[in-house]
């Protein structure tokens, strides 16, 4: 759309709401009332042949020239003709509000195949635009764009995917490829000079020949040479249509991009600064009247925009502009099988395109939320129940849609036991007899318990005699005829040596904290936790041995340590390498022992933890 067409349509928007807000204040006094629902009437009985009419586009109630209620009727342009000056005795007012049209979503991703103008790039760039669609000799459909849109600056490899939206825009590979790259002339970095920063990629009919409905459509396939003052115009990502000049020719720029400074000549200069924006790079320039292609948008600044001539383009990849004015395929018939279509949750379904008429996208419904555009993908469902599963089928020619209700059935999966147990006393002086208690779910019909002593136990609630100081792990094995399961409770019980004296109870503290670097995306760790261990007095005790586990999700693993004579004793992990972050170090203190004192583990342990960063 033209800067001046877009201001007559801004005039007109301002006329209207100007009048719906009078009339507003109309519809507030009681002795306008009755007239407006004349009016009203009036209107709504004459709004189907108003509309009938070339070049009207819509009707409205509001105020006329003498500021009383008038039948206003909406006109594409100043020249249409045939409207009456008054309709049942009711005065017409006529406003010019230009072509009202819908605005386009440049950025959003588009059904297949996609207008030109819009959202592209390759997967590893940010996006760009796809500038237009070409035809080489022997009749190949390709999409066109620049070398960094589609070939990322040279670092792309043939058959790489081409997206749309672009990755910024939120486009994911594969799910989001309209076609491959095929072709790229090198950006030269080195201080040789360049013509053209552009790429090609085949799409499978995925890229339609012109741009949204808001846009100038389709490019013509006679290219028009830059020349200073051609008024011009073009379509993209981020600044959608605009309008501009020819300020210069034969230009010879250095341009920035990531991997450094290229020199180009023979380039067009076009103005003003707001033709283009970032992610316009791509577009198809063309002339603001014939839609003739000029150049190729590929980069710019606040005041300027440039771009390479077309022809050179079209030129090196031997191609020509398409309209598609040539003959379309037939539309797909969709058609589709899955396997399996039974079976128990998390049940895998593999889905199989029949589609025919050589459909170029492809959008499935799995009935439980899930979707996907492969043409052939896999999908899980983890749900019991009765899908229904439909595939839309689509190219160039149109689109086909089938559904296949109760397509899927899931059953609920056996449930498996899932052991756990508790134990009582955990603690106490050798010999220590302890109680078990079974607490598994999912019907275990079998238990096999072991003690950590050599000892074990196929009871359900098995007591058992520790004669032995020490610190003992547990076990508990279930099962049942939908499989089985184990609980492990490290250091669960601790046996102490009996004394005659009863020994001084100890209190335990810990903290953890964590130091660390960044070498890229890696940080390397180092948690340490200081365990402190006092008396009942407070006075630190030195000599006690401490035994623990770190947990979290940097390091895992059994550590400890001995107390010095300040009664802390330090227990630090190795090094870490992690690109987990923030990264969690937790440790949990299982067991101290000091002779002469007793630590009756508190519920919950000490526990100290801290993150990075």
């Amino acid at each position: 759309m033209s800067r001046r067409a877009l201001f007559q349509q801004l005039l007109a928007l301002v006329a209207i709401i100007a009048i719906l807000l009078v009339g507003g204040q109309a519809f507030g006094q009681g002795n306008r009332d009755a007239a407006f629902e004349r009016v009203k009437e009036v209107q709504e009985r004459h709004t189907e042949a108003l509309l009938a009419r070339p070049g009207v586009v819509g009707t409205a109630v509001g105020l006329g020239n003498d500021d009383n209620p008038a039948v206003v009727v909406l006109l594409e342009h100043g020249a249409v003709g045939g409207i009456p000056a008054a309709l049942e005795g009711i005065q017409v007012k006529k406003i010019v509000a230009g072509q009202i049209v819908a605005r386009a979503n440049t950025t959003m991703r588009w059904p297949r195949p996609v207008p030109i103008g819009v959202s592209t790039g390759h997967p590893d760039i940010t996006a760009g635009t796809i500038g237009c669609r070409v035809k080489t000799s022997s009749g190949q459909l390709r999409a066109l764009s620049n070398n960094h849109v589609f070939a990322n600056q040279n670092h792309a490899s043939i058959d790489d995917n081409v997206l749309q939206p672009g990755a910024y825009d939120g486009g994911t590979d594969p799910d989001d490829a309209i076609g491959t790259l095929v072709a790229f002339q090198e950006i030269d970095f080195s201080g040789g000079d360049n013509t053209i920063d552009a790429a090609l990629a085949a799409t499978n009919g995925n890229v339609s020949a012109a741009t949204p409905s808001d846009g100038y459509g389709a490019p013509s396939t006679t290219v028009v040479q830059p020349s200073v003052g051609l008024r011009v115009k073009k379509y993209g990502r981020t600044t959608i249509l605009t309008t501009g000049r020819i300020e210069a020719v034969n230009a010879t720029v250095n341009v920035g991009y990531d991997d450094g400074t290229a020199r180009f000549i023979h380039q067009i200069i076009i103005s003003p600064g707001s033709f283009s924006a970032g992610g316009d790079s791509g577009s198809l320039i063309v002339t603001r009247d014939g839609n003739n292609p000029v150049g190729l948008l590929f980069a710019g600044s606040i005041f300027y925009t440039i771009a390479n001539p077309i022809q050179p383009v079209l030129d090196y990849f031997g191609v020509t502009i398409d309209d598609g004015s040539g003959p379309q395929p037939a539309p797909p018939v969709a058609d589709f099988s899955g396997s399996p279509t039974s079976g128990v949750a998390s049940l895998t379904v593999n889905f199989t395109d029949l589609s025919t008429n050589n459909p170029t996208s492809w959008s499935w419904t799995f009935g439980d939320g899930g979707s996907s555009t492969a043409q052939n993908p896999s999908h899980t469902y983890d749900g019991e129940g009765t899908y229904p599963v439909q595939l839309t089928a689509a190219n160039a020619g149109g689109s086909d849609a089938e559904s296949k209700t109760g397509y899927i059935t899931v059953t609920a999966p056996p449930t498996a036991p899932a052991a756990d147990f508790s134990a009582s006393p955990t603690s106490g002086v050798a010999p220590l007899t302890v109680d078990f208690t079974d607490l598994s779910t999912g019907g275990p019909t079998s238990w096999s318990w072991t003690f950590g002593d050599g000892g074990s136990s196929t009871e359900q609630n098995p007591s058992y005699t520790y004669d032995a100081p020490g610190t003992y792990t547990v076990a508990l094995l279930v099962e049942s005829i939908n499989g089985s399961n184990t609980m492990t409770k490290e250091d669960l019980i601790t046996v102490n040596e009996p004394s005659a004296s009863e020994p001084e109870p100890m209190t335990v503290a810990v903290s953890v904290s964590v130091t660390g670097r960044s070498a890229g995306k890696n940080a390397f760790l180092t948690a340490t936790a200081v365990v402190t261990v006092t008396d009942s007095g407070g006075a630190p005790v030195a000599g006690a041995s401490v035994s623990g586990l770190w947990s979290g999700n940097a390091y895992s693993g059994p550590a400890g340590g001995t107390t010095g004579a300040n009664g802390t004793a330090a227990v630090v992990t190795p090094e870490i390498k992690t690109r987990t972050l923030p990264a969690r170090f937790v440790f949990t203190v299982g067991r101290v022992t000091a002779s002469g004192y007793q630590w009756d583990p508190p519920t919950p342990l000490p526990q100290g933890t801290d993150t990075w960063p």
